[in-house]
Order: C-alpha cells, then structure tokens, then sequence
C-alpha cells in the first residue's frame, strides 16, 4: 500500500505535520510547487481566471434582471464621507474589520475593535477620548466618549456624551 493510503497513516501525517516547525513546512511546501517556472504558473493562473470572469458575464447576460450580482467588499477602515475623513492618532488600535466613516476623530491610546462602527456627520462629529476602548459590535454616532472611557461589546451610543 502507499504510504498515506489507510486512515492511521493519515492520522500520523496528519500529526506530524502540526508537530513540524514552521520554517519546515514552508520548505516543503517550495518543494511540492508545480514544476517549470513561476511566470508560467502565473500566466495559467490568470488565463483561468479570466476565463471565470467571461462565463460569469455570459450568465449574468443570460439571466437579465433574475442575475444575482455578487459583491464581496473588502474590510473597510477609513471612509471619507461629505469631506470629512477620519483622524486616527498614530498610537491608536483600530480593527480591520471596524469602520471608521466620516468625521471621527481617535484620540492618543484610544481603539476600536472588531465590527464597531464610528460614524461621525458634519453636523454631528464622534470624538473618542485618549485612552478609551470601543468594543466588539459597539456602534457609535455623534457622540462625545471622554478619556479612559469605556464602551461595551454592542453597545449602541447615539448623538451623546459619555
């Protein structure tokens, strides 16, 4: 039998590639790439991709008004809205999954973690305090939060001071 064929082989590759270092793995994943050279690999990569792109137009044209377009957004950070940008002090934590949109201004220390939302308007801008921590969820518009304030995971503050 090959080696790697009966489910206890399996299990025994299985476990001695999560007790291989990582530097290890690395190596032997350089060494299991697909002969020739890279730019080839690259070509044939994109020609297929490309050809993905032409099948999903043609369904799409096919289909008319019933087409379900797919749109997967990148995370989002920083968003200018109405002229007004967000200003994020070097020493603050922000999330890559939370969104910062408009005037909101992140004072010294201050963060903003995972799928919070600070949302600052013209007429109402958000000001976090130096030191302060938006949690997970936390939503946050028009508000004031002071220094070494906390709010809490999903919590929801609208045009107040905290």
């Amino acid at each position: 039998a090959l080696l790697g064929s009966s489910p206890a082989a399996r299990r025994a590759l299985r476990h001695l590639a999560m007790s291989v270092p990582a530097f290890v793995r690395q190596n032997l994943a350089w060494a299991a790439r697909p002969p020739g050279p890279a730019s080839f690999w690259y070509a044939v990569g994109s020609a297929i991709r490309q050809v993905g792109r032409s099948m999903d137009a043609a369904g799409v044209t096919l289909q008319g008004d019933c087409a379900y377009h797919d749109k997967l957004p990148m995370p989002c950070t920083a968003v200018k809205v109405s002229g007004k940008s967000p200003d994020i002090s070097a020493a603050s934590f922000v999330a890559p999954s939370s969104n910062l949109v408009g005037a909101v201004t992140l004072g010294d220390g201050a963060s903003a973690w995972y799928a919070s939302v600070l949302r600052g308007d013209a007429s109402a801008p958000t000001r976090i305090g130096a030191g302060s921590v938006i949690h997970d969820r936390a939503t946050v518009h028009g508000s004031t939060v002071g220094a070494g304030s906390l709010i809490g995971a999903g919590a929801s503050l609208n045009r107040c001071t905290v």
